[in-house]
């Protein structure tokens, strides 16, 4: 997959998605969020997703998005539309992890082209 043609809010949000819906483990996603932990998030609201899915132990999607829905809303974000991010992921483990390092490795750089 090449991230070259997305821009930062793109790639972003196709980490979420794929954090959210991938075939990841518990373990593995767990390993990837915390990898992202210094990350500034570009679109305030891809920040709130991302708190929420640190702070969930849901292994299966149903059950994450309702753990996600009811985080954003004690965050005091209810109004954020977490459906985008439980599409169907097509990703590999190896490409999610790929779309982490792309955002960790550009860190501003990546940030600028919006």
């Amino acid at each position: 997959m090449a991230t070259q043609s997305l821009n930062t809010e793109e790639v972003e949000r196709l980490l979420l998605g794929a954090l959210c819906t991938g075939p990841l483990t518990l373990e593995n996603r767990t390993d990837t969020l915390r990898s992202l932990a210094g990350y500034n998030w570009i679109h305030p609201d891809h920040r709130v997703i991302y708190e929420a899915l640190r702070r969930s132990r849901q292994r299966h999607s149903a059950a994450l998005r309702e753990h996600i829905v009811a985080e954003i809303t004690r965050l005091g974000f209810p109004d954020i539309e977490v459906e985008p991010f439980f599409k169907p992921c097509t990703l590999t483990k190896a490409e999610i992890v790929g779309l982490a390092n792309a955002l960790l490795a550009a860190g501003p750089d990546l940030a600028r082209q919006k």
